[in-house]
């Protein structure tokens, strides 16, 4: 039954280069047939080793989820950075705005942005749209890259202190590579309950990104965002 359904997707994607943009690259899911676990990824079926599906699932499943409040994702929101905005701007005690204040480091054009939302309890928060395994992978690693920029180069440390400084004078916010920190993944979603529904292959992304952070000394928590 699966092997029919690839068959005609695979047609698919060869119309689809004549005629444009297939529908079929937009799924993802899960299924369990015969008690064997396969997912669908970008138009691709993939057959996935139980064991580690269950081992992927327990781990995300056992991620804290952030005790932040966040409100609703509402349709005057264009995009992430419009609701970030709004959050600080209503907790303007509590949080600055971070989302597109890039840190210029590594030479010629390279920038690396710290987080989206930065709270003066340390949390460096990252909010994205759920829209796919890459969006989420993509959120995954720079989370993952400037963490761990702040934990072993000074350089960056001090650099990314003076771009702080100039959105705020509260010295709340400075950072420090011995600060507890807490990474926050805030993910925009129509889904039920505080955890989002999240594909299996950024499940995997995921838990990777959470031990990277976790052997660097950092907390790792997670939230949905309610997109109404």
């Amino acid at each position: 039954q699966l092997k029919s359904k690839r068959i005609v997707a695979v047609s698919a994607l060869d119309d689809s280069e004549r005629y444009g943009w297939s529908a079929y690259r937009c799924l993802f899911g899960e299924i369990s047939i015969d008690g064997k676990s396969y997912c669908v990824n970008s138009g691709k079926w993939y057959q996935i080793d139980s064991d580690f599906v269950s081992q992927i699932d327990a781990d995300y499943n056992q991620t804290p989820i952030s005790s932040i409040e966040f409100f609703g994702y509402e349709a005057t929101h264009k995009c992430e950075h419009d609701y970030s905005k709004a959050f600080a701007d209503l907790h303007p005690e509590e949080y600055i705005l971070m989302d597109a204040k890039n840190i210029t480091y590594g030479g010629g054009h390279s920038s690396i942005e710290l987080c989206d939302l930065l709270s003066v309890q340390k949390a460096l928060i990252h909010i994205k749209p759920y829209s796919g395994s890459s969006t989420l992978s993509h959120l995954f690693n720079q989370a993952a890259v400037s963490a761990e920029l702040i934990k072993s180069d000074p350089a960056f440390l001090s650099l990314a202190n003076t771009k702080i400084a100039e959105i705020s004078a509260n010295d709340g916010y400075q950072l420090s590579n011995t600060d507890r920190l807490n990474i926050v993944f805030g993910i925009i979603s129509h889904d039920e309950g505080a955890r989002p529904r999240l594909p299996f292959f950024s499940k995997v992304s995921f838990r990777y990104t959470k031990q990277r952070l976790l052997a660097f000394g950092y907390d790792v928590s997670i939230k949905k965002i309610s997109k109404n």
